[in-house]
């Protein structure tokens, strides 16, 4: 269940951020991505700065997957096992990590970070597989510092360009929004339909 971001960044400020993003890298729930784009839009409104809110944003990323990275360096797989669901980190997740983290572990660790499901997982992962430290740090500093400019600019300029063609935009949006759910469910649709008949032919010839 996420916890309402906007009361907390308007309380709380910069030291609010960076706790949420750090926690968010322990399991708390509070979506990164949900976070910095409210916090860009805070920051549209004039109520924040963009270095300030750029910095605790993504140092607090980098705090809370070091963590994660030093508790799969000790106890933290195991945890992770007998605890996880209650921190968003299931059999199931952990299980797509360990398959997508695999022998492109630079590269795993840069990109999932922008994977919700997976982000969580990788630091962990990335200290069970025992990392090297220093380069564990190096790239997730970098794909850290990206995360955070880019939902940050989304916040601030998803607000400009509604003021600016919002009107425009309103009367297509509910038409637009039930157009992706048919589409979606189409898909979906063919997708068990296909995997069905595949399993029924299987079973066919057994």
């Amino acid at each position: 269940m996420h916890i309402a971001i906007l009361p907390l960044v308007h309380r709380y400020g910069y030291i609010g951020l960076f706790f949420m993003m750090a926690t968010e890298m322990l399991g708390a729930p509070f979506p990164a991505e949900t976070t910095l784009t409210v916090c860009g839009f805070a920051w549209g409104q004039g109520a924040f700065s963009f270095v300030p809110l750029f910095l605790a944003g993504s140092v607090g990323n980098i705090v809370g997957s070091t963590l994660s990275y030093g508790l799969g360096r000790g106890p933290g797989y195991r945890l992770v096992h007998r605890y996880g669901r209650f921190v968003r980190l299931t059999e199931e997740r952990m299980a797509k990590a360990e398959c997508a983290f695999g022998k492109r572990r630079k590269l795993a660790v840069f990109v999932f970070k922008f994977v919700s499901i997976l982000r969580l997982a990788v630091p962990l992962l990335a200290g069970v597989s025992k990392m090297n430290f220093a380069l564990f740090t190096l790239v997730n500093a970098a794909s850290a510092f990206s995360f955070a400019a880019i939902y940050l600019l989304e916040g601030r300029y998803l607000d400009v360009l509604w003021k600016q063609y919002g009107a425009d935009v309103r009367p297509f949006l509910w038409p637009g929004v039930g157009l992706v759910l048919a589409a979606g469910v189409i898909v979906a649709w063919r997708y068990w339909h296909v995997k069905w008949g595949r399993a029924k032919r299987g079973k066919d010839y057994v």
